[in-house]
């Protein structure tokens, strides 16, 4: 069995998803965001101001380094707290608020092809349980 992958609409739905992520609004917003969310620490680790307390540095050190672990999720909170800062800061920009709109539309058609394919294995796997 060959599986038959078409590599140009498989660019170009990536192209597609990543469009909105590569504008200059986002990218400024992403800054705000990574800076909450993770420059904070290194500001507290590797910056030699004696305001800050001993454990503090230690502790955003020690953070820092869990961020080096291959399945980080502070993506998961960056990410999204860059698309909030992105409606806050540009409202009235209409190809911004249309891209976020299309993105959302997307994830939850996504969604739902996903949730409908669990429901229909999890309907056959009890089908297959009662028949047997």
């Amino acid at each position: 069995m060959f599986i038959i992958i078409d590599i140009d609409n498989m660019i170009d739905r990536i192209v597609n998803y990543l469009r909105p992520f590569t504008n200059l609004r986002f990218v400024f917003c992403f800054l705000i965001a990574w800076m909450i969310t993770n420059g904070i620490w290194y500001v507290f680790a590797f910056i030699p101001l004696k305001i800050f307390p001993n454990w503090l540095v230690w502790f955003s050190r020690s953070y820092i380094a869990f961020l080096y672990v291959p399945f980080t999720p502070e993506k998961l909170i960056t990410i999204p707290i860059a698309i909030f800062l992105q409606r806050l800061f540009f409202k009235k920009h209409k190809k911004t608020r249309d891209q976020l709109d299309n993105m959302y539309k997307q994830a939850h058609d996504d969604w739902a092809k996903i949730k409908s394919k669990f429901k229909r294995k999890k309907k056959t796997d009890q089908e297959n349980k009662q028949h047997k």
